[in-house]
């Protein structure tokens, strides 16, 4: 028995044929109890809560709270429908609450039992969510890990929607705190050992994230070695750059020990490791993006009025992402910088491919995200339709980048994958538009199996004949108002208004009163009934065979699509920043190892924005190392 999040016991559940019937009670191995984990358990149509958890829900959503019995014994409910269940949720998340998710395994209930089994499938926390409606598309969600070794501090931060994970451990405490702040993350895992008033937790606390400590068994340094050795398949860890690295190998394990609890799968997908080091790229603290409103604007916190938002010309989220990472890892080696500079300048200069490669990277979605969704076993059918919608693009895409001279843009072009396989496979056996849910029928083409089709049609005559029952038992039987209707408990009956049950026939027996109708069943109605319902049965449980079947086929297919919407992402990014210089008429800088800061009719991108039709007057800047020891700079103007 499940327990709910306050310690009362979940009553019995299962799919009923009516919201009123008995149900079963779910089963699962899933760590749901705590006081901010409120269980959510599909019945019927519905996502429901019960007891303690339903009063909560009741009020941080504003829904009524009710409950299927009255007076002694009355259990308290509280349900959001099955289709909009997303929303409310990321409701209870902003609130603080961890949901767990209870739903049916299985599309149709097995021999010898009338109701549908449930488990607990996946406890969702704020760095955990992995459904597109909870997300912002232009923005990580990352999940973060602490831990203290000694004199050093050890980090993890990976997103599992789109398999971005970073490592770092380092002395300098307070700057590799900060490059973590700057990816706010939305939820922290911190052992036991680490005390709440910790300056690094309270900062990360008032940013908004999520603390949530962890057993200190989960930062074990050999347990943890173990687990990355297993995860990433080496022998040792110095292939992944974390040889000597103890802090950072204990945060990584942490996390990726919370993902397998959450998610009750593997997250497999995260196959590659970056470390977050902080001699690589100019390391920024939060005063200067506050100040220098690189992805916020100082006034009210929002996205309008930065940086970000003057440059970014993405059509792509992982392109929005990765450009967000750029400006806040800004490049500090001239060779880099320039390589990024030398792609821009080429794409810049090619204005007929570059809109070319722009339209067709428009046509495509959060690749990454469908990915992560696909590998970790929670995509549904119109997922997989959007994962379909994202290949066609690919190789027109790879072909336009591949006229492109240029070393970036070439290398991503290479990293796009050949995966017209995949696509055809997806073409042929999924449905152009199909359900929300795959336990729900009609997301398999008949043309994808012979035995599909076979039931499919064996329903269809079933219930041709049940159709066409009204008129001839009417003509039969010459009862004007007889008709035949379905009932979700009683199912098929003819139903004949009580003024007329004198000319019933004798081979009609009686299934239900009504208030001013009898219904009635024949042995051919019933056997036809069979039919329908048996077949129906069959067809939902082997359409989701097939559906996991496919599901199981693309997430064979992840690695190499997490590949090419990295590269997408590149493409983007670079092709953005083109069009932009070529909208304004900016140029390319030069640089290089000198001291020489010189700047000619510079214009500050924001500012320009900002003028509106009034005239933006540029300004010139030479600053020269080896001749100015000393600036004064008064005024926050003279600082911008």
């Amino acid at each position: 028995m499940v327990e709910g999040g306050r310690g009362a016991p979940l009553p019995p559940t299962g799919e009923p044929l009516e919201p009123t019937e008995p149900a079963s009670p779910p089963e699962s191995s899933a760590p749901v109890t705590g006081p901010d984990v409120t269980p959510m358990m599909r019945q019927y149509r519905f996502y429901e809560a019960f007891y303690e958890d339903a009063a909560t829900a009741a009020r941080l959503l504003g829904i009524t709270l009710t409950s299927r019995q009255k007076g002694d014994g009355a259990i308290p409910m509280a349900g959001v429908p099955h289709h909009a269940v997303e929303t409310y949720i990321a409701r209870l998340i902003r609130a603080g609450l961890k949901i767990a998710i209870c739903d049916q395994v299985e599309s149709a209930p097995a021999k010898g039992r009338k109701l549908l089994r449930r488990e607990v499938v996946r406890l969702v926390t704020p760095g955990t969510v992995t459904e597109s409606g909870l997300l912002d598309g232009s923005v990580n969600n990352f999940l973060a890990a602490l831990v203290h070794a000694g004199d050093r501090l050890g980090v993890a931060l990976v997103d599992v929607t789109t398999a971005d994970f970073w490592v770092g451990e380092s002395v300098d405490a307070e700057g590799l705190a900060e490059a973590v702040w700057l990816r706010r993350p939305a939820e922290v895992l911190v052992p036991p050992t680490l005390p709440s008033g910790d300056p690094i937790l309270v900062r990360l606390r008032a940013g908004g994230a999520a603390v949530t400590v962890r057993p200190a068994g989960a930062f074990a340094l050999r347990e943890a070695e173990e687990r990355l050795r297993q995860h990433f398949g080496v022998i040792a860890l110095d292939g992944l750059g974390l040889g000597g690295r103890a802090a950072a190998v204990r945060a990584a394990a942490a996390v990726l020990d919370y993902l397998q609890e959450t998610q009750q799968a593997p997250p497999a997908h995260l196959t590659k490791l970056q470390l977050l080091t902080l001699d690589d790229h100019l390391t920024l603290d939060e005063s200067v993006v506050r100040t220098l409103e690189l992805v916020e604007a100082l006034a009210d916190g929002r996205p309008q009025g930065s940086l970000l938002r003057a440059l970014d010309r993405t059509v792509t989220p992982m392109g929005g992402r990765l450009l967000r990472q750029w400006v806040l890892r800004p490049l500090r080696r001239p060779p880099e910088i320039n390589r990024r500079l030398d792609a821009v300048a080429t794409l810049e200069a090619n204005p007929d491919l570059l809109e070319r490669l722009r339209a067709q990277l428009r046509d495509l979605g959060d690749l990454a995200r469908l990915a992560s969704r696909v590998a970790l076993g929670v995509a549904g059918p119109r997922d997989l339709a959007a994962v379909r919608a994202c290949l066609r693009p690919l190789p027109a895409l790879r072909g336009t980048a591949r006229q492109l001279d240029d070393p970036v843009v070439r290398e991503a072009a290479d990293q796009i994958e050949d995966l017209e396989p995949l696509a055809r496979t997806l073409d042929a056996a999924l449905v152009d538009e199909p359900p929300l849910s795959p336990h729900e029928g009609g997301v398999i083409r008949e043309t994808h199996s012979a035995t599909l089709a076979d039931l499919r049609r064996e329903v269809h005559e079933a219930r041709a004949w049940i159709a066409g029952l009204e008129a001839r038992e009417r003509g039969r039987t010459g009862i004007p108002t007889l008709r035949v209707r379905f009932n979700r408990v009683f199912g098929y009956g003819i139903e004949v208004s009580k003024s007329h049950t004198r000319l019933v026939p004798e081979e009609y027996v009686r299934r239900q009163t009504l208030v001013g109708a009898e219904r009635y069943v024949t042995p051919e109605l019933r056997e036809q009934e069979a039919k329908v319902l048996g077949a129906e049965g069959r067809t939902n449980r082997l359409e989701f065979e097939l559906f996991d079947e496919l599901r199981g086929g693309v997430a064979a297919e992840a690695d190499r699509l997490l590949r090419t919407s990295r590269a997408v992402a590149t493409l983007d990014v670079v092709a953005a920043l083109a069009h932009i210089a070529r909208e304004r008429g900016y140029v390319r800088p030069r640089v290089d190892d000198s001291s020489l800061l010189e700047i000619r009719a510079g214009r500050h991108p924001v500012l320009e924005l900002g003028a509106g039709e009034t005239p933006f007057v540029p300004n010139d800047l030479v600053l020269e190392g080896e001749s100015v020891d000393c600036l004064v700079i008064t005024g926050p103007n003279m600082a911008g």
